[in-house]
């Protein structure tokens, strides 16, 4: 996978991968058979299955950051299950540096297809 952000595209994919573990599906899966649908410094899709991975790095604009992640996700959760055969939120996230660990740098979430 080429992505213009390499680390959020690479911590997106170990993260789904955790994710996804208990179902035998392994990072290098996620490479071969997955797709990124969206492909900006700033944010990736990544297409896997019947499962979306969004993942929103905070330190590349600040248009994308927690306040306005975090309101994005109320949306979600409010609008999952209108549409029977709609995206349905599954769970969210964020990612801290170790050095960091109180700075949450990548707010991430996981839908599925029905």
């Amino acid at each position: 996978m080429n992505a213009r952000n390499a680390n959020l595209t690479s911590a997106s994919v170990d993260l789904l991968a955790k994710i996804l573990s208990e179902q035998g599906i392994s990072a290098s899966e996620i490479v071969e058979n997955g797709r990124i649908e969206v492909d900006e410094p700033e944010k990736v899709r990544l297409h896997f299955g019947n499962r979306y991975f969004y993942a929103f790095d905070f330190r590349v604009s600040s248009e994308v950051n927690k306040c306005a992640f975090e309101e994005l996700i109320g949306t979600i959760k409010t609008i999952s299950g209108v549409n029977p055969s709609g995206e349905q939120y599954e769970m969210h996230g964020y990612i801290a540096d170790a050095e960091t660990p109180d700075e949450d740098y990548i707010g991430w979430y996981l839908t599925r297809l029905p």
